[in-house]
């Protein structure tokens, strides 16, 4: 479903939803009922691996503002509010996470004393895969598996062109391949809203190489309608050799009622999955990019 085509759906329905947030999102615009979530540093959580070995506990240091509440909590209100008697939906925070970590060979008691806790079970300094016992059925890393074939997949380890960025007619009429990588002073869209990270950002700029921006009759600072089939958005041209002919990027993670025009980059990337592992496909984007009017890109808007 396409960003325009969910807001059109959401309005049609009038809202009729209840959002839990920290500050006002997109999202807020369509809900019937705000509530107050709290942030990090005031709820229990867990937290697993991103790029090392550890799971780690999350303990709550400050008292939640106002009538702020952990997500969890929230839920367990609005199940009692409905009448609801389901034991799960009465679970705590702590038998949510001993039951997350059940089997998992991490014991919360000793997360508590400890707040880290190796997840892997893998030695450190050892390397894992250097006798074999690869995490498949018979512990061998293999480059053909039948039973891939069961989930539509080439058994066979090989090669598997992007759908958009590879096809050659599509390129005809969207000639630039997109990606949209994190900029630096945002945290996917967390602080896309505060003053002084968007200052450090910027506005939405889409960078094009100087062969691509010539060939488009386009200067750096221009306003510019990037668009495809699924949608489009605006942004300034920023004309420079930080991408390579055939290549356009721009910064994901603004939101779209601080961006000009209320769209953003998600307007033109796909939403299917990637054949294994099932992960997004939001580099594999073809784009035109055109002139827009002047005046099209007011100064930006003040956020939160």
């Amino acid at each position: 479903m396409r960003p325009r085509h969910l807001g059109a759906g959401l309005r049609k329905l009038g809202g009729q939803g209840v959002h839990p947030g920290q500050r006002w999102t997109d999202t807020c615009d369509f809900a019937d009922v705000v509530l107050p979530a709290t942030m990090q540093p005031e709820h229990l959580d867990l937290h697993t691996s991103y790029g090392h070995h550890y799971a780690t506990l999350n303990r709550p240091v400050l008292d939640p503002p106002g009538q702020a509440l952990p997500n969890t909590e929230i839920f367990r209100r609005i199940a009692a509010a409905l009448g609801l008697d389901h034991p799960r939906l009465r679970d705590s925070d702590e038998d949510l996470a001993r039951q997350l970590l059940d089997g998992t060979g991490v014991d919360y008691d000793e997360l508590t004393r400890r707040t880290y806790v190796r997840a892997t079970g893998v030695p450190v300094g050892s390397a894992p895969y250097a006798e074999g016992g690869f995490p498949s059925h018979d512990g061998r890393a293999r480059f053909h598996d039948p039973r891939l074939t069961g989930q539509g997949v080439d058994p066979l380890v090989g090669y598997t062109p992007p759908v958009e960025v590879a096809d050659a007619a599509l390129a005809r009429r969207f000639p630039l391949a997109l990606i949209s990588p994190a900029g630096r002073f945002f945290l996917n869209s967390t602080f896309a809203s505060l003053p002084w990270h968007r200052s450090r950002t910027g506005p939405p700029r889409i960078h094009l190489h100087p062969v691509d921006a010539a060939a488009r009759g386009l200067t750096d600072g221009d306003p510019a309608r990037v668009h495809n089939d699924r949608g489009e958005f605006l942004a300034t041209v920023a004309v420079d050799d930080a991408t390579r002919p055939g290549l356009a990027f721009t910064y994901k993670a603004y939101w779209a009622r601080l961006s000009p025009g209320g769209s953003t980059v998600n307007a033109v990337t796909g939403v299917r999955d990637t054949d294994l592992g099932g992960g997004p496909t939001f580099h594999d984007t073809r784009v035109e990019v055109q002139a827009a009017p002047t005046g099209t890109i007011q100064p930006d808007q003040p956020g939160d």
